[in-house]
């Protein structure tokens, strides 16, 4: 049984939520701004962020009380959490746990958590979620206000100008 009293831990698999390993700075920001204005995690939440070198450094730029995980390699951001994700610890500790990926290789660790009683929550940034996770877990859908990974950003600003 949890005794988290209300702490959530935040898993969130950043080059899952901006769909590259390679996002940009703005992808970055919007996909944690989407989790914070969903969330709202507090001064008592841990939140965990893994990705790419690069987009690590955005994460902490953004979200400086974060603990960042650099990953690398096919996989490496996945890992990177799931080494910091110990069921049994977090059952004792937080009461809830959001796994920001749609990656299936979080469906064992989010079952494991249930069995402990911890409340677990995918959020995602595509509907294209692992049918593995969807068979474990409820799944939030996050709107991050960026139509694409792939528009340059300095043509999504001419856009956005052009429609004001």
């Amino acid at each position: 049984q949890s005794s988290g009293k209300g702490r959530t831990a935040y898993f969130l698999d950043v080059d899952n939520l901006c769909q590259s390993g390679l996002a940009p700075k703005h992808m970055v920001e919007a996909s944690l701004m989407a989790i914070r204005i969903r969330f709202q995690p507090n001064e008592t939440d841990q939140i965990f962020c893994a990705a790419t070198a690069k987009a690590a450094f955005f994460c902490k730029q953004f979200w400086p009380t974060c603990s960042v995980r650099v990953g690398r390699g096919a996989d490496g951001s996945d890992l990177r959490l799931l080494n910091d994700a110990d069921p049994v610890w977090l059952s004792q500790r937080f009461n809830r746990v959001v796994i920001a990926s749609a990656d299936g290789i979080f469906a064992e660790l989010a079952q494991q958590l249930q069995q402990l009683g911890v409340k677990v929550i995918i959020a995602s940034t595509t509907a294209k979620v692992s049918h593995k996770l969807l068979a474990v877990a409820p799944v939030v859908v996050l709107e991050t206000s960026i139509p694409s990974l792939y528009i340059d950003p300095k043509k999504f600003q001419k856009i956005t100008k052009e429609y004001k």
